[in-house]
């Protein structure tokens, strides 16, 4: 049986890698919305703008019920995801190029309505 530390710590853990995930989505579908052209824009483009809205709802609806994770929004873990996000996408678009170091602010990435929230 696991004591009341272990079950905090793997929640902990648990809220955590949701924020990431849902990061890396969102940066994957920034970066397809900045870096993709052509018909494969046209023809997505609805629908990365789609995911990037449900993601930043979502993402604010995890952090408010997890408040602590607005000290893990550090500029090192955007780096992380950015990386991640970044093997993800060129797997999908090989002839795009991306830049090695994140662009992208956190106001950028989560939008200006969670910034404001994490402000407070």
């Amino acid at each position: 049986m696991k004591t009341y530390f272990e079950l905090i710590t793997e929640m902990s853990k648990s809220d955590l890698q949701e924020l990431e995930s849902r990061i890396v989505v969102l940066m994957e579908h920034l970066l397809k919305i900045g870096h993709v052209t052509r018909q494969v824009a046209h023809d997505n483009s609805r629908g990365w703008n789609q995911t990037v809205r449900n993601q930043r709802r979502d993402l604010a609806a995890h952090i408010k019920a997890n408040p602590g994770l607005k000290s893990k929004l550090t500029e090192q873990m955007l780096d992380k995801v950015y990386r991640i996000a970044v093997a993800n996408v060129k797997t999908e678009y090989r002839t795009t190029s991306f830049s090695s170091s994140r662009q992208l602010s956190l106001e950028d990435v989560v939008g200006p309505e969670i910034v404001l929230a994490l402000k407070r």
